[in-house]
């Protein structure tokens, strides 16, 4: 099997884990596959996995463990796919993942730890991707982003340390009055996590933020 098709365990409630055979060559998981699976519990995916679509996994709310195989093919993470995903407390994004769609991981409220892994392919994180992620303190930025939506970290509370590993060439772009308005932001600024967080949380929250090669 190569595809997990739409709602193919779709609001299975007693479904609590969910295991794939060695050698699996499943390389892609449809829109709400396992969506509303509220007792699953524990997720390991193939390192075959390439994408996973709209609403994957939204409101898997005891959903606590996710873990990608060695040697992960993950290339994108669907907008709404770990959506309120309220249990989750960590992830590590594999290296090979190029976008991480709108509302990715809306509301995951426990999430208090997202690590990219090295090497990171990044370049784009999409509106909203990490709004309500309550719990999370600190994020580390990829060096290949070029592209931060508006309100991606919204509502992060505790969110008090942002670094970012290309500090130049960044602008966050707004409508102000009705008028688009683009506001350079200084690598100096950048060099401080805490400032970079009060950015993107509060003083340019808003706005997407995009970078241009210097």
């Amino acid at each position: 099997m190569t595809t997990l098709g739409k709602y193919a365990f779709y609001g299975c409630k007693r479904l609590v884990r969910l295991d794939f055979a060695e050698g699996s060559q499943l390389t892609a998981i449809s829109e709400r596959a396992l969506g509303s699976c509220s007792s699953l519990v524990v997720l390991d995916l193939p390192a075959s996995v390439t994408s996973i679509a709209t609403y994957a996994f939204s409101s898997c709310t005891q959903l606590s463990s996710v873990t990608f195989g060695e040697g992960s093919q993950l290339g994108t993470v669907g907008t709404w796919a770990f959506n309120s995903c309220s249990a989750l407390n960590s992830i590590t994004i594999p290296a090979t993942v190029t976008s991480i769609g709108t509302y990715a991981f809306y509301a995951c409220t426990q999430l208090k730890s997202v690590t990219f892994a090295t090497g990171s392919q990044l370049s784009t994180i999409e509106n909203s991707a990490f709004c309500k992620c309550g719990e999370l303190t600190a994020i580390a930025i990829p060096a290949n982003v070029c592209y931060i939506g508006g309100d991606t970290f919204k509502d992060c509370g505790k969110l008090s340390a942002v670094s970012f590993e290309s500090k130049t060439g960044w602008s966050t772009v707004a409508i102000v009055n009705a008028d688009l308005v683009s506001t350079p932001i200084a690598a100096t600024d950048l060099n401080s996590a805490a400032l970079a967080a009060t950015y993107l949380t509060a003083t340019y929250v808003g706005g997407k933020w995009e970078r241009t090669a210097s």
